[in-house]
Protein backbone atom coordinates (compact mmCIF):
# COMPACT_ATOMS: atom_id res chain seq x y z
CA UNK A 1 0.00 0.00 0.00
CA UNK A 2 1.28 3.69 -0.59
CA UNK A 3 1.45 6.60 1.79
CA UNK A 4 -1.46 8.45 2.42
CA UNK A 5 -0.58 11.62 0.69
CA UNK A 6 -2.49 14.63 -0.87
CA UNK A 7 -1.43 13.79 -4.94
CA UNK A 8 -3.55 16.64 -6.99
CA UNK A 9 -3.83 15.30 -10.32
CA UNK A 10 -5.80 16.88 -12.89
CA UNK A 11 -8.55 15.24 -15.55
CA UNK A 12 -9.13 17.30 -18.48
CA UNK A 13 -11.84 14.84 -19.66
CA UNK A 14 -13.70 12.62 -19.42
CA UNK A 15 -16.56 10.86 -22.07
CA UNK A 16 -18.58 8.01 -20.98
CA UNK A 17 -20.76 5.50 -22.86
CA UNK A 18 -23.91 3.53 -21.38
CA UNK A 19 -23.36 0.01 -21.83
CA UNK A 20 -26.00 -1.54 -20.20
CA UNK A 21 -28.29 -0.24 -16.90
CA UNK A 22 -24.91 -1.14 -14.54
CA UNK A 23 -21.93 -0.72 -16.93
CA UNK A 24 -20.47 2.03 -19.02
CA UNK A 25 -17.29 2.75 -20.79
CA UNK A 26 -15.70 5.84 -19.53
CA UNK A 27 -12.25 7.53 -21.72
CA UNK A 28 -10.26 9.62 -19.50
CA UNK A 29 -8.20 12.19 -20.34
CA UNK A 30 -5.54 12.68 -17.35
CA UNK A 31 -2.45 14.23 -16.20
CA UNK A 32 0.32 11.59 -16.44
CA UNK A 33 0.52 9.65 -12.12
CA UNK A 34 -3.11 9.92 -11.66
CA UNK A 35 -4.22 6.39 -10.60
CA UNK A 36 -7.18 5.62 -12.61
CA UNK A 37 -8.47 2.54 -10.79
CA UNK A 38 -8.83 4.67 -7.98
CA UNK A 39 -10.34 7.69 -9.76
CA UNK A 40 -13.49 4.91 -10.20
CA UNK A 41 -13.54 3.17 -6.92
CA UNK A 42 -12.64 6.48 -4.61
CA UNK A 43 -10.13 4.17 -2.66
CA UNK A 44 -12.20 3.75 0.53
CA UNK A 45 -12.44 8.28 0.66
CA UNK A 46 -8.62 8.58 -0.12
CA UNK A 47 -9.87 9.69 -3.67
CA UNK A 48 -11.68 12.80 -3.92
CA UNK A 49 -13.70 13.19 -6.26
CA UNK A 50 -14.42 9.62 -7.77
CA UNK A 51 -17.09 7.39 -10.00
CA UNK A 52 -18.34 5.54 -7.26
CA UNK A 53 -18.68 9.28 -4.91
CA UNK A 54 -20.40 11.10 -8.11
CA UNK A 55 -22.99 7.89 -8.63
CA UNK A 56 -23.38 7.15 -5.05
CA UNK A 57 -22.65 3.31 -5.75
CA UNK A 58 -19.74 1.18 -6.02
CA UNK A 59 -18.24 1.05 -9.01
CA UNK A 60 -15.30 -0.86 -9.98
CA UNK A 61 -13.09 -0.88 -13.29
CA UNK A 62 -13.36 -4.07 -14.84
CA UNK A 63 -10.87 -3.19 -17.85
CA UNK A 64 -8.43 -1.06 -18.36
CA UNK A 65 -6.58 0.27 -21.58
CA UNK A 66 -4.10 3.21 -22.25
CA UNK A 67 -5.21 4.49 -25.61
CA UNK A 68 -2.42 6.98 -26.25
CA UNK A 69 0.18 8.80 -24.23
CA UNK A 70 1.27 12.13 -24.90
CA UNK A 71 4.63 13.35 -24.33
CA UNK A 72 6.00 16.85 -24.13
CA UNK A 73 9.10 18.26 -24.82
CA UNK A 74 10.96 20.06 -22.08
Amino acid sequence: RRADLTREKYIYEVKAKRLSPNRAELKVRCQGGLYVKELVTGDDGRTNPSVSEILKCKAKPIKLDVLKVIMREG
